[in-house]
C-alpha cells in the first residue's frame, strides 16, 4: 500500500498499526506492507487526496452548495454514506 509520508517513526508505526487491524477484521490479511512516499513523488497520491478532499468539503459545507470539486468525481464514486447519520452528537 502506497501512501503519503509521515513525519516520525512512530507516526509510521501507529498509522501501520491500525491500518493493520483493519485489514485483519474486514480482509483477514496479514501480509502487507506501507510504502510511504512524499505526495509529490506518486501522483496516484495526489489524485487520491483530491478526492478525499472534495468529498470532505460537500460533507463539510453547511448548506451543501460547494459541490464543484464533488461534481468533477461524483460519476466515479461508487459508494458513500453519512458515517455520522445515526448520531445525535454534531461532530462538523
Amino acid at each position: 500500500m502506497t501512501t503519503a509520508s509521515l513525519g516520525t517513526r512512530k507516526e509510521r508505526t501507529a498509522f501501520e498499526e491500525a491500518v493493520a487491524d483493519v485489514m485483519w477484521q474486514t480482509k483477514r490479511v496479514k501480509d502487507w506492507k506501507a510504502d510511504f512516499m512524499p505526495c509529490h513523488a506518486d501522483a496516484c497520491l495526489q489524485v487520491a487526496d483530491y478526492c478525499a478532499w472534495a468529498i470532505q468539503r460537500k460533507w463539510e459545507s453547511k448548506d451543501k452548495s460547494d459541490t464543484r470539486s464533488y461534481a468533477l468525481i461524483e460519476g466515479r464514486i461508487t459508494y458513500e454514506y453519512d458515517l455520522f447519520a445515526k448520531g445525535k452528537q454534531v461532530f462538523y
